[in-house]
């Protein structure tokens, strides 16, 4: 927040002030975690009622409320209005979370208008001159938010003419960030390699689909008009790579995308001949003037209609406000939320982390790319669940977190799964462990599994490997059935159970240690509101529902920037 004490106070009562107003309860407790508000100017509430008494030193609850009741109506007045059909000379703008936002500054910088615009004020005090470089300068600031603008604009049409404001070197620098951002070294390192043919449009201005074959990310760009006719390759490459992650941040971090990316452009340095009619030059052309051609190259549905998110929820209107926007204005910045009962299957994100289940499930396992990390996380919960505790399927959160893996919420989780030959657990999640006297072996359909006398498995894997897995320790034939992975309510491939079956154990024999029994009470239930944009999950908690086991376990801190996820994900309680 951003308050001017007025200019004829002397500097003790300024400073007062300013203390005051900092230590203020004045953030609308209905205003998404996410949201951006800008305000031109709020009228006084309560006039000459700030202070209970003279000497007071905290501001008057009565006034801090009437403050929060006054900017929560200008938000929804704002939210309900949409950007960027707000009026220039309206008293607050909204957005749903800065990637809007940098999305629509973007958008403004390109037409020149955003340093006339009241809002901008702010942000666009130290840019450079050029919008180029001014739009630039922004991204590089957020490089994590790149794919949500560029995903933003792709939806509004913008994105062929903001585009074309950038070099391919500024284009190139700008994709090498975005990888960084989203901790993919071996794309970030193709990418760096190749900047120095991608920085040259007169080299590679006309590349054409057909010579290379189709790019790795042919199936999410826009597929009308043709970004291979009207923009130079980096372009082409920003735009497709930040779309990829969008859709599917988890394909982008698997090792062969950057394989095939690197193979595609070494293919294209190599100058394979062109088709005469689609090689062109690089020759912008007004957005209006777009036609699509009559066979497109692509097998993708349009990105207007794809990259649209299914809407969740949006909260209800206040008594006060005009009535609902239309479905074809400019995306509203009204959030998308759910009430939800189980807010803490969310903190196993932390677990998740701290385990580092993905990187382990890619570099040990081969697994990563064919089950994604909300796919996981959702799994992992449902496997939580007891077969008594089906009612809580009916929670909206399951609904969420299929949509976040990309995928309708009928639809099969990870369906092409084929899993690993075998599953060894890392030594690090044992380590703290005193040695065992003897593993446990459970032999069953050509395979075995090894069973810590704890209660988790430490591998499945042929039975011909038992010896060499024991590693010279006594073994004890395991009697009776072992505990196994029923994900509630889902159905899943054989060789998913299995995974399943492998790591469930342990997982909750690792909350058991910290939180006691049952896990459904102990962790899952929290009730909450979460709310969901393209780049932040939010989930508010009231604070009677903070434990202390489950803050002393780490589970509930702020996982924050997560590029495995594609998300910023943050917890809060009020």
């Amino acid at each position: 927040m951003i308050a001017r004490t007025p200019e004829r106070l002397d500097i003790a009562a300024r400073q007062r002030w300013t203390r005051l107003f900092g230590n203020a309860d004045i953030e609308p407790r209905d205003l998404p975690p996410a949201a951006v508000l800008f305000v031109r100017r709020l009228p006084d509430p309560l006039p000459r009622c700030a202070l209970p008494r003279p000497d007071a030193q905290s501001l008057s609850p009565e006034w801090e409320a009437g403050v929060r009741s006054a900017l929560s109506d200008c938000y929804w007045r704002a939210a309900i209005a949409g950007y960027p059909t707000q009026a220039p000379g309206g008293l607050a703008v909204a957005f749903a979370d800065t990637s809007e936002m940098l999305a629509a500054l973007t958008i403004d910088l390109g037409a020149g208008e955003a340093r006339r615009r009241w809002w901008w004020r702010a942000a666009t005090r130290g840019l450079p001159t050029s919008p180029a470089e001014s739009i630039c300068a922004l991204w590089i600031a957020r490089p994590e938010l790149i794919p949500a603008i560029i995903e933003r604009l792709a939806v509004q049409g913008q994105h062929v003419s903001v585009l074309a404001l950038l070099t391919p070197r500024q284009a190139s620098v700008l994709a090498m960030e975005m990888a960084r951002a989203f901790d993919l070294a071996p794309l970030a390192g193709v990418l760096a390699e190749f900047t120095p043919d991608l920085a040259q449009p007169e080299k590679m201005a006309t590349w054409i689909r057909a010579a290379a074959g189709p790019p790795p990310w042919d199936r999410v760009t826009p597929p009308s008009p043709s970004l291979a006719d009207l923009l130079p390759l980096a372009h082409n490459l920003l735009v497709g790579v930040a779309l990829q992650l969008r859709r599917a941040t988890h394909v982008v971090g698997r090792p062969g995308f950057a394989e095939a990316t690197a193979r595609w452009l070494a293919s294209l340095r190599t100058g394979a001949p062109a088709a005469a009619n689609s090689a062109m030059p690089f020759t912008p052309q007004p957005d209006a003037a777009f036609t699509p051609p009559a066979d497109p190259p692509w097998n993708a549905p349009a990105v207007v209609a794809s990259l649209q998110q299914p809407a969740l929820a949006t909260p209800s209107t206040p008594a006060t406000a005009a009535p609902a926007v239309a479905e074809n204005r400019a995306p509203s910045p009204a959030p998308h939320f759910v009430d939800t009962e189980l807010g803490g299957l969310l903190f196993l994100i932390n677990l998740i982390d701290g385990l580092d289940l993905l990187r382990v499930m890619d570099r040990d396992f081969g697994i990563a790319p064919e089950l994604g990390p909300w796919a996981l996380l959702e799994m992992m919960s449902r496997c939580l669940l007891t077969r008594s505790e089906r009612r809580y399927l009916a929670d909206p959160i399951w609904r969420v977190l299929a949509e976040l893996d990309g995928r309708a919420p009928n639809d099969p989780v990870a369906p092409t799964f084929q899993g690993a030959a075998e599953y060894l657990l890392p030594e690090s999640w044992t380590a703290f462990l005193p040695q065992p006297k003897a593993l446990r072996a459970k032999f069953r359909g050509g395979r075995v599994q090894l069973w810590e006398p704890s209660g988790f498995m430490l591998a499945d894997a042929p039975a011909a490997r038992w010896h060499a897995l024991a590693n010279a320790r006594p073994v004890e034939r395991r009697r009776g059935s072992a505990p196994g992975a029923h994900p509630v309510g889902r159905d899943c491939s054989p060789p998913l159970r299995r995974f399943l079956a492998f790591l469930m154990p342990y997982v909750r024999w690792r909350l058991q240690t910290w939180l006691g029994n049952p896990l459904t009470r102990a962790l899952l239930l929290r009730r909450g509101r979460l709310y969901v944009t393209p780049t932040h999950v939010d989930l508010v908690l009231p604070l009677n529902q903070a434990t202390v086991p489950v803050r002393a376990a780490g589970l509930d801190t702020n996982p924050g920037w997560r590029p495995r996820l594609g998300r910023i994900v943050a917890f809060h309680y009020q």
